[in-house]
């Protein structure tokens, strides 16, 4: 339930879980944040950081003092969330966005407000990156393999990596340009990301892969909706002979033919020089994936246009698949939650049945028992009733005997046995304290 500020106490009861960013923006202008992070049973500056990835304005240092004297004070209004933003908080969780959040499909017949660069200027994503991208390896067919794992999602060998973050600079300031961020995905979200490789090498089958990958993919939002871009130098399969001197595959040109005559060469894919734009949706269970080939960076301002054009236009179907991919994942966990609450109920009747069986199996051992015991003490009661009609010293020898024989036998209380029996019903509340317990829950 969604509760106002003028119902907000500090002498108030705990607060309920989970909080809705409506509801934690009253509470967080109702109490002062040590007060809050009490009630909620973690720290004031753990709040603080719910309250930054609600995107929930909270007071400034000093206003409960002036509050307390009657000074002028401003309560900011509550923002509409950005695409990054949790929507909602419960202790425990962590601080990071809903798996299943569901996005607002986007307005794309209106341009939000236009941003516009200074001629010249880089993108902070691709500013100063160039000498991060050259630190690391190679791969064998010579593209680069950054030790860096948070930069743009680009593919490219170091001979052309200047002209693709030239490219690279100019698709994002196309996206920016017309009102949409280009930036990293964020931490801890769920977006998936596919496969560089399946461009690069069209036949590679299977799960491993050589070609370097970022730690955040680099995404575009239209509105609410994310779409994700990788920048590729395209390959081509060329004869190459392997360098050992470089670790590298080098391409064996048509008059150097014959100097590898007798020397081992096979055919690799490697660099052409020629770029390629990947737009995909990030969202689990979708499958969106657009191409486009761009020859070189002059003559590649009307591809641009283009695919930013394009990718916009198809903010919608993501959002529509994001929708589809959201009912079905929902659909699929109530039928799991059916499965397993069928699981569960099946289980306890055998269970239940079980306990019975065992208890009955018990109780029938514990008879057996009982009636040996009787057995035991008849045989000596009758003893001791012949062995007292006999003469003294014969008396004496065997009461000796049958003292032993008592003690080598033991003592055998069958009213012990019947202690110790359990009941179906003290099985059953045993296993609900065990780890069949999982069974009883829900």
């Amino acid at each position: 339930m969604i509760r106002s500020s003028d119902d907000m106490d500090p002498k108030s009861p705990d607060v309920s879980f989970p909080l809705d960013r409506i509801t934690l923006f009253d509470l967080v202008w109702s109490m002062p944040m040590t007060a809050l992070a009490e009630k909620c049973g973690v720290s004031s500056s753990y709040l603080a950081r719910v309250c930054t990835q609600m995107s929930v304005p909270r007071p400034e240092r000093g206003y409960w003092a002036k509050l307390a004297v009657s000074k002028k004070v401003t309560k900011p209004s509550l923002p509409e969330p950005g695409p990054e933003d949790m929507l909602e908080w419960s202790k425990g969780e962590g601080i990071t966005p809903s798996s299943n959040r569901r996005i607002r499909r986007p307005d794309i017949t209106q341009y939000p407000r236009t941003i516009r660069r200074a001629r010249g200027s880089w993108h902070p994503l691709v500013r100063d990156v160039k000498e991060l991208f050259l630190k690391g390896r190679e791969t064998e067919n010579g593209y680069l393999k950054p030790n860096k794992k948070i930069l743009p999602d680009l593919l490219v060998s170091s001979e052309c990596l200047e002209k693709l973050l030239k490219l690279a600079n100019n698709v994002y300031w196309s996206f920016e340009e017309k009102g949409h961020k280009v930036t990293f995905e964020p931490k801890h979200s769920n977006f998936i990301r596919p496969s560089s490789e399946s461009y690069i090498e069209p036949k590679a089958s299977n799960g491993y892969t050589t070609y370097w990958s970022p730690y955040r993919s680099t995404l575009v939002y239209v509105d609410d909706v994310a779409i994700g871009l990788i920048l590729i130098e395209e390959s081509e399969s060329v004869e190459c002979h392997y360098d050992s001197s470089i670790n590298q595959y080098i391409r064996v040109h048509k008059n150097q033919e014959n100097s590898y005559r007798f020397s081992w060469t096979t055919n690799r894919r490697i660099p052409t020089g020629k770029f390629a734009v990947i737009a995909y949706s990030p969202y689990p269970g979708t499958k969106w994936e657009k191409l486009w080939h761009i020859p070189g960076i002059k003559g590649s301002k009307e591809i641009i246009e283009n695919i930013t054009s394009e990718a916009i236009a198809s903010a919608p179907t993501i959002s529509t698949l994001h929708e589809e991919a959201i009912e079905l994942a929902e659909k699929r966990r109530r039928e799991w939650e059916i499965k397993q609450q069928e699981y569960k109920q099946a289980e306890r009747e055998r269970l239940r049945l079980k306990a019975i069986e065992d208890s009955k199996l018990q109780l029938k051992d514990i008879i057996d028992k009982w009636g040996e015991v009787e057995r035991i003490r008849g045989f000596f009661d009758q003893a001791e009733r012949v062995v007292s009609g006999l003469d003294v010293t014969q008396r004496n020898e065997l009461m000796i005997r049958i003292d032993a024989a008592r003690q080598m036998i033991g003592e055998n209380n069958a009213l012990n046995a019947l202690k110790s029996w359990r009941t179906p019903e003290e099985r059953m509340d045993e296993l609900k304290t065990t780890r069949s317990s999982w069974l009883y829950d829900g």
